[in-house]
């Protein structure tokens, strides 16, 4: 396994069959992916009623297919969870991170779907039991709503989501924050508008006096 993790905004009201493959991902937003976590603001989208626990297509033929536990909820919904959520990344005063999420939220209010879909079925980092532990005890203080320090102190969450404490997430770049979907979200430090002009030939200096 790969330890890959998908994020999608999609009309599908669960997770597609192998066979559903080619519907599902021609009528899909932005495919993000993240590596070995559920990313932090991913995970802000979601309360505990939406881990729903599947079976792959192929596990009575392959025998390392397992049950595994992903995530689904109606866009608006998770939307609204998002903005709820939003005082637990200010509380971390970090102004590069907060413009990050604000940036993740307009992203995702442009999507035109009904749904978001997170697909954990390659993410064997964990054993079954444990990542839904993890996402039960995680979603279900974000659900109640806990206290910015008993959420960040959590090992469940710190486990699921890769934070390494409120000191640390200075140090966290764009990708394990919240993943990755294409070209966005730069490096954090590049700027935002920054372009590389092309490298000058030597005998070209004159063009860029």
């Amino acid at each position: 396994m790969s330890n890959r993790v998908y994020l999608y905004c999609t009309n599908f009201t669960r997770m597609p069959l192998k066979s559903e493959g080619s519907d599902f991902f021609a009528s899909v937003g932005v495919e993000y992916e993240a590596n070995a976590r559920i990313p932090i603001y991913w995970l802000f989208l979601f309360g505990q009623k939406n881990i729903v626990i599947t079976n792959p297509d192929d596990i009575n033929s392959d025998p390392d297919a397992r049950p595994y536990a992903y995530l689904i909820s109606d866009l608006p919904t998770a939307l609204v969870r998002l903005k709820d959520r939003q005082r637990l990344v200010e509380s971390l005063r970090d102004s590069v991170r907060m413009d990050l999420f604000l940036d993740w939220t307009s992203r995702l209010r442009a999507e035109n779907f009904t749904h978001v879909i997170v697909k954990t079925e390659e993410l064997s980092w964990f054993g079954e039991e444990e990542l839904t532990r993890n996402l039960n005890m995680s979603l279900a203080l974000l659900d109640r709503p806990a206290t910015a320090s008993e959420l960040y102190n959590s090992d469940e969450f710190q486990e699921l989501t890769g934070f390494l404490g409120t000191e640390k997430f200075c140090e966290m770049d764009s990708e394990e924050i919240v993943g990755r979907g294409g070209n966005w979200p730069l490096p954090l430090g590049v700027p935002k508008y920054y372009i590389e002009l092309p490298k000058k030939k030597w005998w070209h200096f004159w063009r860029w006096l």
